[in-house]
């Protein structure tokens, strides 16, 4: 493979005298060809002929090397990269040719390539059919790749993402490096994630337009990948949890707040007399240890709540919480939450800072019949901490109501009001 710039294409072939006399003066005749119509015209898209007058005569079996470097493939107009054909042929000037048979060579594929061609080939996300939420991080993953046949580094990517004409994220990062086309390792090919989020503020359809080039880019024509995808609303008002509800435990609805946001105040619903939250494979119960996208502390709250039924009884809802720790709900401010949605996994440790803190408003309210209670439910046998509530380092803004807590004492702990 050879570079597809405004450089010659050095070209050398061996002539042979396999007559009994010997030559002096003979035209030496070269063309490049075009066996593709993906690649342009077909047929002969250069040609050249060389008259040879040798002050030493070429002898019988003797050799010689024709060198040439004529040809600038990066001056072929109306042609692209690819693979090209390419033949020498001799015709004597001062002898009658006895077998033409071998004065042509065979046809040799050449393939020319651009020195550096980016081509931005897939947007990975965000594309249709990916779930993106008002106020979460998203972060754009673009597949790209050289076609070129020279390595290249420090590769400028762009994302440009607009919603209603306005452009809302217009961000440049940096490949570190793209290996040559065919690299054995495939290092050619590159699926970068930018570092900067894009945090989407309304719901709506939105275009993203992604561009990867250097000044050196020989074929901008496939630099640039559009697309489209939609914003979704975050979370609000009820979500009822049971076994005939869309979320059929605690820690899902807890996920599903985690991964979407908030954007008003949420209520979950405990629907079922008996919910399991967690198990001995977690290392909590449950965990409200990082910040939530969207929630404004001002408006918004997140309620935890008996269904209308079961608020009727006391210890209505009996939430058993299990752990390989002993430690049931933890609350806290976490650079490493236990719960696998939270907004602070997706950003760099630079950034966490603004991610960890707790920051909502919880409330856990079993109403006038104290009708959540919450007890120990399966831990290992060798664990000596045995927690319902564990409140960590940065817990906050947590109102616990009209709860039960039993310990494995069987000693109801009656809490009418207590405010963190």
């Amino acid at each position: 493979k050879y570079p597809f710039a405004n450089i010659p294409l050095r070209m050398s072939f061996l002539a042979s005298n396999k007559g009994k006399n010997s030559i002096s003066n003979f035209v030496v005749r070269y063309k490049v060809e075009n066996k593709d119509p993906s690649l342009g015209k077909l047929g002969v898209i250069w040609s050249k002929s060389d008259t040879m007058r040798l002050q030493t005569p070429l002898e019988r079996g003797g050799n010689l090397a024709i060198d040439i470097d004529d040809f600038i493939i990066g001056q072929l107009s109306g042609y692209i990269a690819g693979t090209y054909y390419v033949t020498m042929d001799l015709l004597l000037l001062d002898a009658d040719e006895e077998n033409i048979s071998n004065n042509s060579s065979n046809l040799i594929d050449v393939r020319l390539e651009y020195p550096y061609d980016g081509i931005t080939d897939l947007i990975l996300f965000p594309t249709p059919l990916d779930n993106i939420y008002k106020n979460q991080i998203c972060k754009p993953v673009i597949r790209v790749r050289n076609a070129g046949a020279f390595s290249v580094s420090e590769v400028p990517l762009r994302v440009e993402i607009e919603h209603n004409g306005v452009v809302v994220y217009d961000q440049t990062e940096y490949i570190n490096f793209l290996a040559e086309f065919g690299d054995p390792l495939q290092r050619d090919i590159a699926d970068y994630t930018f570092i900067t989020p894009f945090v989407p503020s309304e719901e709506g359809q939105y275009t993203i337009k992604v561009t990867i080039s250097t000044e050196d880019d020989s074929n901008p024509s496939n630099n640039v990948k559009t697309g489209l995808f939609s914003v979704k609303g975050s979370l609000k008002g009820d979500m009822t949890v049971g076994k005939n509800y869309t979320y059929k435990t605690l820690e899902s609805a807890i996920e599903a707040i985690y991964e979407r946001g908030v954007d008003g105040t949420v209520n979950i619903v405990l629907s079922d007399p008996i919910i399991e939250v967690g198990s001995l494979d977690s290392f909590y119960a449950l965990d409200f240890s990082s910040s939530i996208s969207g929630f404004d502390k001002t408006t918004d709250t997140i309620r935890i709540v008996p269904s209308k039924s079961l608020s009727r009884l006391q210890g209505g809802v009996t939430l058993r919480l299990s752990s390989s720790s002993g430690i049931g709900i933890r609350f806290s401010s976490s650079i490493n939450p236990f719960i696998n949605s939270a907004p602070v996994h997706k950003i760099l440790y630079a950034s966490k800072r603004s991610y960890y803190p707790f920051n909502a408003n919880l409330e856990i309210d079993g109403g006038p019949n104290k009708s959540i209670r919450f007890v120990n439910g399966d831990n290992p046998t060798s664990q000596t901490n045995n927690v319902l509530l564990y409140f960590g380092e940065g817990a906050s803004n947590i109102t616990l109501r009209n709860c039960i807590l039993e310990g494995l004492t069987n000693k109801n702990t009656n809490i009418p009001l207590v405010l963190w």
